[in-house]
This record gives structure tokens, sequence and C-alpha cells, in this order.
């Protein structure tokens, strides 16, 4: 028997706002709180949608840009094991049949992929096979409030959070805050690899999907008799919500497609009070090509710590030091007065920045309360980050600010049609289903469409389930494709 490893990465899912659990217990606590942020200019709006259209036609040609055939992963790769502790990935999977399979409760794919996945471990478990889960940077951080963590502790504890919610069987390994085996598989947030006894490369495929895994479990080890499906699993039913719950404080939108750039915590005094609150920042394409444009601060509270805001004493307020020649409109501010005593909605502020040099950093403070319930505590906390003009890739990418389902800004502008003409502008509708799909369950209901869609909603909904679902999407496609004189429709949803 051929021995094989498959190795798939993994990620924190949409769902319903929940009352996270409290960090999980180590064997040996990792010390490795640091956040690793790529040096790099941030790519303009117009390129980051020439690069989702590049990636996507890549992914239909099979042209994987993540470990080749026969190839081998870089030695000395680290991994947090079941039980927190950090070892080599080698020591976990050597000589020996593995299947790591990775994504984030923030990633509707995985979410797609993961009951396949537990169907193929309960196949091949007795065949010798090894599974687990990897667990890695976000994909989507704000989805059910979910955010980035900034320690190993927080990410141990986004774990436990998604092997509870899931139901999952296989045990989860989970990847250091250096991101390591995230970059070794291509920065791709819900990969399979498929590897031998020998840690050689057998498959990869950006996007784990159970037919392609299953296939290649076949080829390497063997058929099943009879296959297990994921339906006879009784997995939990997962609800999917692009935000929680809100309505205290009105967010912030955008039209356009802001780049998440670095917001470095200062960590040295975490192990006394945890960030409970985290920064997130977000650049205008004129700020990130020529360091004068517009800046997106969020603070969110992160689940992980159980803890809201207490509106009864003075509101958040931040301030940053600027340096020489660099101005800031605001420099300060405070989030606004509420009636609601306490809430968990982020604080957020647009602002305007000039003459700011990429690789500078810019200090900034925070302070706010923070108000437990479990533990039945209220205090002041002060904190800081150094923000940086330079993209950060790690970041992950949020729903309608710095990420566009579909990859487009915006629809409806007509295109070869004609900017006015019928068929123009119904492919241009048509173009951004994906975009429409608001909170990533890879279906658009009648609230999501909008009101053209809406009048012959019916229509679409061939099956009358409520939904316009990926087969009436793709007749949709069809139709539209027609249209448009035989020219493609996109495919990514």
């Amino acid at each position: 028997m051929r021995s094989v490893i498959a190795l798939v990465t993994l990620c924190l899912f949409t769902m319903t706002p929940m009352a996270p659990g409290a960090l999980p217990p180590a064997d040996e606590p990792a010390k490795d709180a640091t956040k690793n942020d790529a040096v790099e200019k941030a790519p303009t709006p117009a390129e980051n949608q020439r690069e989702q259209r590049r990636r996507a036609g890549r992914e239909r040609q099979g042209q994987a840009s993540g470990p080749a055939a026969g190839s081998t992963l870089p030695a000395g790769l680290h991994v947090h094991n079941t039980n927190g502790s950090k070892v080599t990935l080698a020591s976990l999977t050597s000589g020996q049949p593995t299947v790591i399979v990775g994504g984030c409760l923030t990633c509707p794919k995985y979410l797609r992929a993961y009951p396949d996945v537990e169907a193929i471990a309960k196949d091949y478990g007795p065949k010798g096979v090894q599974f687990f889960y990897l667990y890695k940077t976000l994909a989507h951080p704000e989805n059910h409030g979910l955010i980035q963590p900034y320690t190993i502790e927080e990410r141990l504890a986004q774990v436990d959070m998604a092997r509870k919610r899931l139901g999952t069987q296989v045990p989860w390994l989970t990847d250091t805050m250096e991101n390591e085996i995230w970059a070794a598989l291509g920065n791709r947030p819900n990969p399979h690899l498929v590897l031998d006894g020998e840690g050689k490369v057998i498959t990869y495929a950006q996007w784990a999907e159970g037919p392609a895994l299953r296939q290649a479990l076949v080829e390497a080890i063997g058929p099943v008799d009879s296959p297990t499906t994921s339906q006879s699993l009784n997995l939990p039913q997962i609800e999917y919500v692009t935000t929680p719950a809100s309505g205290v404080v009105e967010p912030i939108r955008r039209t356009d497609i802001l780049t998440p750039i670095v917001a470095r915590p200062n960590l040295e005094s975490v192990k006394e009070t945890p960030f409970y609150v985290k920064l997130r920042a977000e650049a205008s394409s004129e700020l990130v090509q020529g360091g004068s444009g517009e800046l997106y601060i969020g603070f969110r509270l992160d689940p992980v710590h159980e803890v809201h805001w207490n509106n009864l004493v003075e509101p958040v307020a931040w301030e940053v030091t600027l340096p020489e020649g660099t101005t800031m409109s605001p420099a300060k501010a405070n989030a606004p007065k509420v009636e609601a005593a306490t809430d968990i909605d982020p604080r957020e502020f647009m602002v305007n920045v000039t003459d700011w040099s990429p690789g500078t950093s810019i200090p900034i403070t925070v302070k706010y309360f923070a108000c437990s319930e479990k533990e039945g505590w209220c205090k002041p906390v002060t904190q800081t980050y150094d923000l940086v003009l330079q993209r950060d890739r790690s970041a992950g990418s949020v729903h309608g600010r710095s990420f566009r389902r579909g990859g487009g800004q915006e629809a409806g502008r007509g295109g070869r049609g004609g900017r006015g003409g019928r068929a123009g502008r119904q492919g241009g509708q048509m173009s951004n289903l994906a975009q429409m799909d608001r909170n990533g369950d890879g279906k658009i209901s009648k609230d999501e469409a909008p009101q053209r869609m809406q009048q012959r909603f019916d229509r679409f909904d061939t099956n009358g389930d409520g939904f316009i679902d990926s087969d009436e999407m793709e007749a949709l496609r069809n139709r539209m494709q027609r249209g448009r004189g035989g020219r493609p429709m996109p495919r990514e949803l």
C-alpha cells in the first residue's frame, strides 16, 4: 500500500452570535504571540480586482500556485498539536498516512467542504490514514464577529469554538502565529494537499473539495466498499451570518475596496491585560499609492474574551502620535455616546491622512472600559498599537469593505452590450450574483436580491425553496450568456 499524507488548511466560519467559551488549557502553552507582517506596498482596488480574476482563471485551469507534485514542504515547519504544544509538522506526519484538513469558521468554502472530509475520514481511518484539521489565519474576519487573534492562546480558543460548533470528530492542529503552514501552502484560505509517507507531494488543490480529496485517496490507498456520505453523519446545520447582531451604533459602509494594513499591537502587557478590543486598519487606494487618502480605523470586541462595552462611562477614545510632516484629521476622537447601557457593536472611524511615508509607523493609543458579566468586573483599559502603511497579507478580507464577492465594486454598469442596454444591465447584474450573496451561504434570498430581480424572483427560484441556489444561478448565467452573445459569465461564487 502506498502511504500518503493529505493536508488541507482550515479557518473560523460564519455563524450566529454566541457567547464563546473561555480559553482552553494547553499542556505546553506556546510563547509565539507575534503576528507576521508582510512588508510590501498594498495594491490598488483595480489591481485587487484583476488579481481576483487572474486567480479565478488559474483555479479553473487547475494552475495552483501551491506546492508542486513531487516536491516536499520546507523543513522545520511548526504547528501546534491537539494539546496546543508547538511541534514540528514532520513529527506528526512522517512515515504515516495522514490527512490534515485546514480552514476556518469565517470561510464559507471550508464550511461547505468539511462534512465531506468527515465522511472521508470515517472511511479511510480504518485503513490506517490519520486525519487532522489545521486551523489558520481567518479568511474573512468580522464574519460572526470573529476577529484575528493576537496570541496563540486566542487562536486555540477559536479552535475550541470550531470543534464545538461544527461537531467535528477529526482532531485539530493549529497554525503558528507566524502562519507557517498557511504560507507554505500558498497563502490559500482552504487548500488541500496530499503527501506520501516520505513527505512528497502527490497532489495539491487551492480549494479543499471532498470529491477531489476522496479520489486522491482512492488512487493512493484504494477504494472503499461502501463510501460514507456526509448526510449520514448528522452534523450540525450551519447558519451563515456575515455580521453579528447590531443596531446600537451605525456601521460604516463603503462602496470601494480598502486594503488592510499592518496594525501591530504592543503585546508587552498582554499577560496582565488581554487585548479585549482589537484594532483593524484599512487604507484607500489613494493612501497606499501616494501616502495621502482615507484610513479606516475599527475597534472590535473579541468574542473569545466574552466582554462588552460599558456605556455608562466615557466612550471609547483614541489618539495618534504623528511623525513629522504627516497629518491626520481627526488625530483623536471619541466614539459616539449611546443610550444602551451595554453593547458589543464595533466602534468605527474614517480619517483623512496626508504625507504618510510607507514603512513609517504611527503609534495609536486607545482607551475603553470593558465589562465581563461572567467574571463580574468592569475596568478601564489603555492599550497601544503601531500603524504601518504596508499591506498585511495575513489579515484576511472583510466582506463589503476589503473584499466583495465576485471581485467587482459596482454592478449594473452595462459593459460591451451598451451602458444602458438591457443585456448590458442584466449581464452586469448577473455577473455580481456572488456579490449579492451578502451572508456567504452560497445562495441568494429575496431580501439579498436587487429590486429588479425581486420582481421576478419566483420565476428564477425554480424549486420554490425561497432561495436562488447554485444550480439556479448556473441556469441564470447560461441564460444571460446567451443574451450577451455567448461571452462567458463569471463562475466564482
